[in-house]
């Protein structure tokens, strides 16, 4: 059976306040989305959003029964062994989730997003990350999770890639052993494209989001 879920690209984070060109958590809801995309790069970037924001905004999606998808992501193509990358995944994680208690039935996805591999970062000549890169971070993030949560929440949190997405290279993706799917960006605009991506997805068998 097709399913196709109704998802936000960004959230106010009261229902009450008069913010003109706001939308808050309840219009949303009344619009049918049940998901919402929080702390993109390009947000961050072109709005100046702060970690403060996108916590706000994290904590409204919850209470709002919306399913926030946060994004991280490093700025730099750095070993993804440094020091240094661990710092900065950690930090914003530390920082979008300060105070943030999950309760039961309460969900929230991470989409591991490096922004030097962004096509809108690159001229639209981004590069995606190695598999094997990609499965040490997102192994990374969902061992940050496990330690911040529990083990339970972190095994069946789901963990995205998003970063030049394409359905020239979706079947690497898909072969990602800890990867539960895709945040796909320029190629979502291109109906060709992202027909390619859900054909070549179909053939896989595989449950990816």
């Amino acid at each position: 059976a097709k399913k196709i879920t109704l998802g936000a690209q960004d959230v106010f984070w009261h229902n009450r306040w008069a913010v003109t060109g706001g939308i808050s958590p309840k219009m949303l809801k009344n619009a049918g989305a049940r998901y919402v995309l929080i702390g993109h790069s390009e947000r961050q970037q072109y709005f100046k959003e702060t970690a403060y924001m996108i916590n706000q905004k994290i904590k409204a999606a919850l209470v709002n029964n919306l399913i926030p998808i946060i994004c991280v992501g490093e700025k730099e193509k750095r070993d993804v062994d440094s020091f240094l990358v661990k710092k900065c995944i950690f930090e914003q994680l530390n920082n979008n989730l300060a105070g943030i208690k999950l309760n039961a039935g309460d969900t929230f996805i991470i989409a591991y997003e490096p922004i030097w591999a962004i096509s809108s970062h690159n001229q639209g000549q981004g590069q995606p990350e190695s598999l094997d890169d990609i499965n040490k971070m997102i192994g990374l993030i969902r061992f940050w999770v496990a330690r911040r949560f529990s083990e339970n929440i972190a095994s069946k949190m789901p963990i995205l890639y998003g970063g030049s997405v394409t359905g020239a290279n979706i079947n690497l993706f898909a072969q990602s052993s800890v990867a539960d799917g895709v945040l796909v960006g320029r190629a979502s605009t291109k109906k060709q494209e992202l027909k390619k991506i859900f054909q070549k997805l179909k053939r896989t068998n595989k449950k990816f989001t």
